[in-house]
């Protein structure tokens, strides 16, 4: 019986089918997931195990199957709710090309052809404009304009002209919904993302403007959970902001919260990231070590679970445990340098070396970790922000380098003046030691 005739007699839109092979020892069970409106095959999940592991076979491949249908569930359930929220039916069918062109784009940014996503993302911004103009009264269209405009200020890294126009749009689109409907959670959510991209590319003037935007960030971020208790995203890019904020133990609450929140894991990955640098912020090896490899397990082409294998060679050790697999930490950068976005690769190899330097300071290698911080040093055409300068200070703090962790501080705050309040009042542990030197309260104007 065909898989469409299938789906009709159960009014099902997927089946689940597969088979079981034994060859030796080994048995092999092989899991379709078949689109039955279409009789085409969506996804395949595919486990092998000795026999004698049979009950483990029958968990790893029950959750693996389980972790795609809601996946799945969730993109299609979306489709639903958008459809629902319009009785304009050109109107959701435009939102649905905009949908496949941005998928596009993104297809095309992935394989570092940004010229050709930006090609596809006007295209999709002008369908979602014709869908706008069709159901003036439908905000997804103008939410989504403005998650178009965040994207593309994100696909050009840290170039300040092309963030500030691409923000000011998003922003424009922002207010435009809110105009319309000031509780909206996608909306106060987008123009939290938006003031708090501002915020940490320094796209300010003065220190005072870029505290006003991280409070506002903060407050559309809580609006945004307040009108949807659900929003699973809202709470994830929260859980960001208050690390920066230094209330980690507050960004692991808001990172778990969003997990719990998102059942059809449609921000799986940010959210698994997010609770591990609320955990290596605490620090909570345990914790930190958990949701790494979780995140590694369930995203092994993700760069992000490369690179926290690394930070966790930076953490502190007890005098007990095994010296760290300083080996491993180098292969895994060579992974994060393979797995990186193309725009943005040499900045994150970059930034694995930095890691790597503070690992081996940690391990008490001092001439080793001096050596591999001079040479992962870049320019402010790699990395404008000075994020691996602010890396590079703790670091040097742990070699008791004191001089040139206060110059690398000074250069990061130089460019971030916005962030010199965060240090003012930071009460971690990465810089516990540099808070110290009385030096270091009057470079970041604290008390």
């Amino acid at each position: 019986v065909s898989s469409d005739s299938i789906g009709r007699a159960l009014q099902v839109g997927t089946l689940v089918t597969g088979t079981v092979r034994q060859s030796g020892d080994l048995v092999r069970v092989s899991v379709q997931l078949i689109d039955a409106s279409e009789n085409q095959q969506l996804d395949q999940v595919e486990v092998e195990r000795p026999r004698a592991e049979l009950f483990e076979l029958q968990d790893e491949l029950a959750e693996q199957v389980a972790l795609y249908l809601r996946g799945a569930l969730g993109q299609e359930l979306q489709r639903i709710e958008t459809r629902q929220a319009t009785t304009n039916v050109d109107a959701w069918e435009l939102l649905q090309r905009a949908d496949a062109l941005e998928a596009e784009a993104e297809d095309l940014a992935a394989l570092g052809d940004l010229e050709s996503a930006s090609a596809r993302f006007a295209s999709a911004d002008s369908v979602l404009a014709e869908a706008e103009e069709m159901a003036p009264g439908w905000l997804e269209p103008v939410t989504r304009r403005g998650w178009l405009a965040y994207r593309q200020a994100r696909l050009y890294g840290f170039d300040r002209d092309l963030n500030a126009r691409w923000v000011s749009s998003g922003l424009e689109h922002a207010a435009r919904a809110l105009q319309r409907d000031s509780t909206d959670a996608d909306a106060r959510e987008l123009r939290g993302t938006l003031r708090y991209w501002r915020y940490l590319i320094n796209l300010t003037d003065t220190p005072g403007e870029a505290r006003q935007l991280f409070e506002q960030a903060e407050r559309d971020f809580e609006a945004s959970v307040a009108s949807n208790p659900e929003q699973a995203s809202a709470l994830s890019s929260l859980s960001h902001l208050l690390m920066n904020k230094g209330t980690p133990a507050r960004a692991m609450i808001a990172a778990r919260q969003s997990y719990e929140a998102d059942p059809y894991l449609q921000n799986a990955d940010v959210t698994l990231f997010r609770i591990f640098s609320a955990a290596i912020e605490l620090p909570d090896a345990r914790e930190a070590r958990t949701w790494c490899d979780e995140g590694r397990r369930r995203f092994p082409d993700d760069w992000r679970f490369r690179e926290c294998q690394v930070w966790l060679l930076t953490l502190p050790r007890s005098a007990s445990a095994p010296p760290p697999d300083l080996e491993e930490g180098w292969e895994n950068c060579d992974e994060v340098e393979r797995l990186a976005p193309g725009e943005a690769r040499e900045f994150y190899r970059k930034r694995c070396e930095v890691i790597m330097g503070m690992a081996l300071a940690r391990a008490g290698r001092a001439d080793s970790a001096r050596a591999v911080l001079e040479r992962a040093r870049v320019g402010r055409e790699v990395d404008p922000i000075r994020e691996l300068a602010s890396f590079e200070a703790i670091a040097r703090t742990w070699l008791g380098d004191f001089d040139e962790a206060l110059d690398l501080l000074a250069e990061f705050l130089a460019a971030n003046p916005g962030q010199q309040a965060s240090y003012g009042d930071d009460d971690g542990w990465w810089l516990a030691d540099l808070r110290q030197d009385p030096r270091y309260a009057s470079l970041v104007g604290s008390n």
